[in-house]
């Protein structure tokens, strides 16, 4: 058997074919809340690590994060149709709902950004926290990337009907 027709077993084996012959856009309400949970516990627990607590909270923060990232990813595919899909082109109340995902989101995160570059400056004169090392600023960069690819899909899921109990 060619390498070639195991990678398809694999993609059938592990369901991945259906990202892209199987998409079937749904709400997501609840479930981007949960990633940006795990992003903000894990960032926490990554923080909070000095070496003198157990790595083990480390470990499981990293998880958290990582978890809470890739399930952000995820749901952007999982979600409602944000970006046309081969040959299915956006209608006008899926463009209408993605443009207002998006500006709201955008907002959401610019006001975010600038509440935090205040309070980053402010900080250190009310003796407030703050990252101190390279890696939580990184770290923190990176939540707000999943919190962008996130975000909108959230924000889309909640603008949208509800969909019936037989369409389910």
């Amino acid at each position: 058997m060619p390498l070639l027709e195991h990678m398809d077993n694999f993609c059938r084996w592990a369901f991945l074919d259906r990202f892209v012959f199987e998409t079937r856009p749904r709400p997501l309400r609840w479930w981007p809340l949960l990633a940006l949970a795990a992003l903000v516990a894990g960032y926490a627990l990554i923080i909070r690590f000095d070496g003198t607590h157990s790595p083990w909270r480390l470990l499981a923060g990293i998880l958290l994060f990582i978890g809470g990232s890739i399930a952000a990813t995820f749901m952007r595919l999982l979600g409602p149709r944000m970006a046309a899909a081969g040959s299915h082109r956006l209608d006008e109340r899926e463009l209408l709902v993605k443009a207002r995902a998006s500006a709201l989101s955008g907002t959401f995160l610019s006001g975010i950004a600038m509440a935090g570059c205040f309070y980053m400056g402010l900080a250190e004169w009310f003796g407030l926290w703050r990252p101190a090392t390279m890696l939580a600023w990184i770290y923190l960069g990176l939540a707000l990337q999943s919190f962008a690819i996130v975000l909108p899909t959230l924000i889309a899921s909640w603008l949208q009907p509800r969909p019936d109990a037989d369409e389910e």
